[in-house]
């Protein structure tokens, strides 16, 4: 088995290798496997780490696609933690969120290391909430426009 870590970013994703990481790390295990076959149909981009034939770690993005998404799902298998998978699988999202460009770019981490980690890509905090947001020129020039240049009304 090759120690070489391969991306891929497709949603054909063996169900039952997702299911079984999902378990293993009892992180949605509690998903049946046609259950986790839906997770990935809704999912509007997916992004998996693989070591040879088995997969280490998954990422998943949600929403329409145009006016808002939300990087939903980050999930590295913890003997493989701390070794970038996470920023990797994280950084691809970010790349595809940037092409397709919506008004709104969300996450909503669950403790300190995420907040960690999405701050690496320029996410910052929302007041009021536990969502963070990657900030995009698109919505304060749209915002601008309509309001005949006052994005901050």
């Amino acid at each position: 088995m090759s120690d070489e870590i391969e991306y891929r970013e497709s949603k054909e994703v063996p169900v039952q290798q997702l299911h079984a990481l999902f378990r293993r790390e009892q992180w949605a295990d509690h998903l049946e496997l046609d259950e986790v076959e839906f997770y990935l149909e809704v999912a509007l981009h997916v992004v998996t780490a693989w070591r040879g034939d088995e997969i280490i770690g998954f990422a998943r993005l949600e929403g329409d696609g145009r006016i808002s998404v939300e990087i939903s799902d980050v999930l590295v298998r913890s003997d493989f933690q701390g070794q970038g998978i996470g920023t990797e699988l994280v950084r691809r999202l970010v790349e595809h969120i940037r092409q397709l460009d919506p008004y709104y770019i969300q996450v909503e981490p669950t403790g300190d290391r995420e907040v960690h980690l999405y701050e690496k890509f320029g996410f910052r905090e929302m007041p009021g909430c536990r969502q963070m947001e990657l900030p995009n020129p698109k919505l304060m020039r749209k915002i601008a426009e309509v309001r005949g240049g006052r994005a901050g009304d």
